[in-house]
């Protein structure tokens, strides 16, 4: 691949949490997207991101050096909670986060001082922030890529009921982002969804699918007779999984598999109280790539039962590269990485007796055609390699 028009650049990019504040898919680009270009390009990586509430110091701020052409300036943007732990806040707190998050003054004199010290070329957001940031760096080529809901407040808008501080917030957020050059989408579903709401009338618009980073000589493994299940991903209400714990204790010992539960988020205790109703449910947390990989590749299939709308989830690609079938809900842009029956099989209207038929449907197809659905995946998987993305990213950059 010959990155000589991608290389020799300072790209800025700004995201609210990395590691080791991970929260979901978004986190995971960014670091594959750094470490990529740190492996394969002479760029010079500035980021600047989050870091939670400790001291009065943590207003300004800090730089650390992560090598010879990596650097990181963390700092708290002044607000009522750290926005990592979004999750486990209740609904009032939220609203109010939204509202300081609009237009936040600290956050654009902390950008506008990275922003002077470092001077980058090209300046990438790969999350959603208030609008002080893009107010900060309306003078700098940009690129932004959209991976959830901020611009959109989409807790808000599962209600059709008309709210005029909803509109009016999506006004202002559009307003916000009209300087933007270019947007990337990692799904069709979440472009539409935004051209409903008249976002980026002038930008460039992309529609580039997430990337994803496994290792090198993937051997698919013979899982046919696997009792093993997994979930990963946020341990949330919005990800369906209350739906999946229920039918494990109601349903899983008629087929003998092991649910296992990969995350951390708000549910985490509830899981940790049912546990010990079933011995088939194993909660492994939030763990590293080896052994996550480990469980991906030798599970009978991969499972996210998600009510929430969907971008372009990585946990699906990451199964897909381990030749893993995907049993998933049909929300957001969840149909176009799994074609039903072929690299897996989509519940159309979630609930438990919805979710056992599909369940019973991979659990009892012969051993030929459950291996040529693993092989779809495992050549499915390759549309989505790391260079792949990479390549279509970094030509925006030229």
């Amino acid at each position: 691949m010959d990155f000589t028009n991608m290389s020799n650049k300072k790209i800025m990019y700004i995201h609210w949490l990395y590691k080791p504040y991970v929260i979901g898919g978004g986190e995971t680009y960014l670091e594959n997207l750094i470490e990529y270009q740190l492996k394969n390009t002479s760029n010079r990586i500035i980021l600047l991101t989050s870091k939670p509430f400790k001291s009065f110091k943590d207003l300004f701020p800090a730089k650390y050096q992560e090598g010879d052409r990596f650097i990181i300036y963390r700092y708290y943007p002044l607000n009522i909670y750290f926005g990592g732990n979004t999750n486990n806040k209740p609904f009032i707190f939220k609203v109010v986060w939204y509202f300081f998050n609009i237009w936040n003054i600290h956050q654009y004199l902390v950008t506008k001082k990275v922003l002077e010290i470092e001077k980058p070329d090209f300046v990438h957001l790969t999350s959603s922030h208030s609008g002080a940031v893009f107010s900060a760096i309306k003078k700098y080529r940009t690129l932004l890529t959209i991976h959830a809901y901020e611009l959109i407040p989409y807790p808000f808008l599962k209600s059709k009921k008309k709210n005029i501080l909803v509109e009016i917030y999506i006004k202002i957020k559009r307003f916000q982002t009209k300087q933007i050059n270019t947007v990337i989408f990692p799904s069709k579903f979440i472009s539409n969804y935004h051209s409903t709401y008249k976002f980026f009338p002038k930008s460039q618009k992309h529609v580039i699918y997430n990337g994803i980073n496994i290792p090198s000589k993937v051997k698919l493994k013979d899982t046919y007779m696997s009792k093993d299940i997994v979930f990963m991903g946020q341990l949330e209400e919005y990800k369906g999984l209350r739906v999946l714990i229920e039918w494990a204790l109601k349903y899983i010992n008629d087929y003998g598999y092991i649910l296992h539960i990969l995350g951390k988020g708000s549910m985490g205790e509830y899981i940790k109280d049912v546990i010990p109703k079933n011995d088939n449910i194993i909660f492994d947390g939030f763990i590293n790539n080896n052994r996550r990989f480990n469980i991906l590749s030798s599970a009978k299939f991969f499972i996210l039962p998600s009510i929430f709308l969907e971008n372009n989830p990585m946990s699906i690609l990451e199964s897909l590269s381990f030749g893993t079938p995907v049993i998933a809900n049909n929300v957001g842009g969840v149909s176009e990485l799994i074609k039903d029956d072929e690299t897996g099989f989509l519940i159309n209207d979630l609930n438990i007796i919805n979710l056992n038929k599909v369940i019973k449907k991979i659990s009892f197809i012969d051993e030929k055609r459950y291996n040529n659905m693993k092989k779809k995946c495992f050549d499915l998987s390759k549309e989505y390699s790391i260079d792949k993305n990479m390549k279509k990213v970094l030509e925006l950059y030229k």
